[in-house]
């Protein structure tokens, strides 16, 4: 028994309409998720151990836990609390929990890699803190943030395949759905495998080619230049 490419072009808008979904719902879980990471890396760095400690146990808690426990947690437990979201709001909420606590961890992470004399001499030189934070610290963030954030991003975009447990629409569901009235998992799974594949390639390749937008020169820019430059001579 061979490969037939005719189931796939037969099932075609089903799996279609499930991989639309699982970008649409990864790409807001995704977005979500670092947003929520913000903070949390901000209180994990804070001085104060009660501002760290939530940070911190949400941190450990989430990612020493398997997604899909996660996952039947939101959403088996939030309808005893007195309302019921829909599978896939709980589970693209899921989503972004389970990669805030990864994403904060990378924004910690990155922030520390900054050597702490820079805010100092940035307004040593007469920058203002928010013009240290957007031309000094901001830039030097991102070749940290960068590849480690594009690792996690894909992570989440193949734990989306769990939300199919949940009844969510998504690619995996919807290939389950062909499977079961084709019985052909060979040729829908490898179908599935490589849209997997390409949501995945995606995203690396739109990393890969990013580039930060230079901004009009401005007193601010122009005194980060002066500041990166001394900065250069003082090293060398």
């Amino acid at each position: 028994m061979g490969f037939d490419p005719a189931i796939l072009v037969d099932n075609w808008p089903v799996l279609a309409k499930g991989f639309l979904i699982t970008v649409a719902l990864s790409a807001i879980a995704i977005v979500l998720g670092f947003l929520l990471a913000i903070p949390v890396a901000m209180a994990k760095l804070a001085r104060h151990r009660l501002v760290r400690l939530p940070a911190h146990l949400f941190i450990e808690t989430v990612r020493n836990v398997p997604f899909l426990i996660l996952l039947y947690l939101l959403h088996f437990g939030v309808p005893f609390s007195g309302f019921r979201l829909p599978a896939m709001v709980t589970g693209t909420l899921a989503l972004a929990l389970f990669g805030a606590a990864y994403f904060a961890e990378i924004i910690r992470g990155a922030i520390l890699a900054v050597p702490r004399g820079q805010m100092e001499s940035a307004r040593a030189v007469g920058m203002t803190h928010w013009q240290a934070l957007r031309e000094i610290i901001a830039p030097q963030l991102v070749p940290a943030l960068l590849p480690p954030s594009v690792n996690t991003a894909q992570m989440l975009v193949k734990e989306s395949a769990v939300l199919a447990t949940i009844t969510v629409p998504e690619l995996t569901y919807s290939a389950l759905l062909v499977q079961g009235q084709t019985f052909s998992p060979v040729e829908v799974f490898v179908a599935t495998g490589v849209l997997y594949w390409l949501i995945s390639l995606a995203i690396m390749s739109g990393a890969r080619d990013y580039r930060p937008r230079r901004r009009p020169a401005s007193s601010g820019s122009r005194i980060a230049d002066r500041f990166l430059s001394l900065d250069a001579r003082t090293r060398s």
